[in-house]
């Protein structure tokens, strides 16, 4: 039988998550900076032999000027092989990597974070969703920033959580306009958004300002994320001083990572750190929630985590200050030749992060309406890209059932006075136990770790080619996405269960599935080889499956 001649498909494409064609309208998803990255470079003539300018993104390693330390790959190295980093790490991350980023955070606090403060996640961008998830719940809203980060506003949106914009005041360096913050709160407002040193606007908050923003967020009754991504990243007038400063004033979420300060946002290290002396989200059940969310979510690499403390303690000034000065003179090149455009005005030259904000007057312009018009045709045109803006627990749940989570509940049941050694019968890690090795390859050529970005199709390429090994037909790279291993992503379908038959192998129970499945089922999921029944289905078995 060829397969789908005859059968109507129930799957289709989640329109509350995609670009919808038949409406033209696009959803959060389709306004983040990666999406709409995507969309430039398609965008792109593919006869111009023109050098691409790309001007859009926040990833320094893309540019030859912009290298990491040396201590850090030697980390990474010394990491990889010990050995000791190839298993699962704890939902929270390993100890070490915690300890080593609280006593690099403490030293600009005046207050002591202990590592228990401390959860590393996937980047910030898994620090982002975690935290929308925790906040989300019927009604509640969040205040984000204007011009801001695109990334709130599309994992607010997918968990439901209303989105409240408030201005940031170009001609006051981009503060944040308080009194529209305090107009727009009200009893279902959580948390307050700040990204400082500023995405993508380029400024740095004054001590003075921080500390309003804290006493605002206290009348309200409400938290403050700050997004610290380019902490210490300052090159201009003000010195960079952590929101968390504030602590003691209103509760403080801090998002930070490795990836800027040391160039190396590919290797996606970030963290949410609790910055609250007072312990505030502890009683309100805050730090319970992030705990079952990461329970159902990825870890960054655990070889990253153990090259942390290494990276943090040996990394020299020297390295940070090359940083800042090819930052520094990037800045005042740009702020200078933009004042030769008439169509663009650059209210601020930027005192951190690695952005610039500016402003276009498209009644200059012919044929062009807005700033995405004008962005897709400069990429088409001349080959540059430029960054339109964005304008548009319950203990019960899934995540307490994990397999995580339960293995946590039963580590911390452990008799600590036991002195017998533990026997882990509970994961799937082989890694935690001496009779599993790593093959160990030759060393790869550096310039094969420095490979840029456009190589990665040549990984895809591996992967559809190792499965093509046993299918009777030919995947191409096209048909393969990478993922940080298996991820599991809050959404909202009803799940239905199937026994699985241990008197046959543990075989699907077939005619329960028909059964289960009506006009609304859209997909039949199977583990093979069986986790947690063992199982190995046969070919005539997965044959009536499909």
């Amino acid at each position: 039988m060829e397969s789908g001649a005859s059968t109507k498909w129930r799957f289709e494409e989640n329109k509350d998550s995609n670009y919808n064609s038949n409406t033209n309208t696009k959803t959060a998803a389709t306004f983040t900076v990666r999406a709409l990255l995507n969309t430039l470079l398609d965008n792109l003539n593919q006869n111009d032999t023109r050098r691409i300018i790309p001007l859009g993104h926040g990833d320094p390693s893309a540019f030859p000027c912009f290298r990491t330390t040396s201590v850090a790959v030697d980390a990474i190295v010394d990491a990889v092989r010990s050995a000791y980093y190839n298993s699962y790490s704890p939902t929270v991350g390993i100890l070490p990597a915690r300890r080593a980023i609280a006593d690099y955070l403490n030293r600009h606090l005046p207050y002591k974070l202990s590592p228990d403060d401390v959860y590393l996640t996937l980047g910030c961008t898994q620090a982002i969703e975690v935290i929308v998830s925790v906040l989300a719940r019927p009604g509640a809203n969040i205040l984000l920033p204007r011009p801001g980060y695109p990334y709130y506003e599309a994992h607010a949106k997918h968990s439901h959580l209303e989105v409240r914009h408030f201005d940031l005041l170009p001609e006051k360096g981009w503060e944040v306009d308080l009194d529209a913050v305090e107009a727009l709160a009200d009893e279902n407002t959580l948390a307050l958004v700040i990204i400082n040193p500023g995405n993508p606007c380029g400024n740095v908050y004054s001590y003075q300002h921080l500390q309003k923003i804290a006493e605002t967020a206290r009348k309200l009754g409400i938290m403050v994320i700050a997004d610290e991504v380019y902490a210490h990243l300052s090159f201009g007038n003000n010195p960079f001083v952590p929101m968390g400063v504030f602590g003691s004033i209103a509760p403080v979420f801090t998002l930070g990572s490795i990836s800027k300060r040391w160039i190396v946002p590919g290797w996606r290290l970030g963290w949410i750190v609790t910055s609250d002396p007072n312990g505030i989200f502890q009683k309100l059940g805050i730090v319970d929630s992030i705990k079952d969310s990461l329970n159902i979510s990825s870890d960054p690499a655990t070889f990253i985590q153990g090259a942390v403390p290494q990276i943090l303690e040996n990394t020299k000034e020297d390295f940070f200050s090359k940083i800042l000065d090819i930052l520094r003179e990037t800045a005042d090149i740009c702020y200078d030749r933009i004042k030769e455009i008439p169509c663009i005005t650059c209210p601020n030259k930027p005192d951190g992060s690695m952005f610039l904000m500016v402003k276009l007057n498209t009644s200059l312009l012919e044929d062009i309406s807005d700033d995405m018009e004008f962005a897709l045709k400069l990429s088409k045109e001349d080959s540059v890209i430029v960054l339109p803006e964005n304008k548009d627990s319950n203990k019960n749940t899934a995540a307490a059932f994990t397999v995580r989570a339960v293995l946590t509940t039963l580590s911390a049941n452990l008799s600590k006075d036991d002195t017998k050694p533990v026997i882990q019968l509970g994961h799937g890690d082989p890694s935690a136990f001496p009779c599993f090795e790593l093959l160990l390859l030759p060393k790869t050529p550096l310039s094969m770790l420095s490979a840029p970005p456009s190589t990665i199709p040549t990984h895809l390429r591996a992967v559809a080619d190792y499965l093509n090994l046993n299918l009777p037909y030919k995947l191409s790279p096209d048909n393969v996405f990478l993922t940080l291993g298996f991820r599991a992503k809050r959404s909202h379908p009803e799940v239905r269960h199937f026994d699985l038959l241990p008197e046959k192998g543990c075989e699907v129970d077939l005619d329960a599935v028909q059964a289960l499945a009506d006009e609304n089922t859209l997909a039949l999921v199977i583990i093979n080889p069986g986790n947690p029944c063992g199982n190995d289905y046969t070919h005539q078995h997965l044959q009536k499956v499909g």
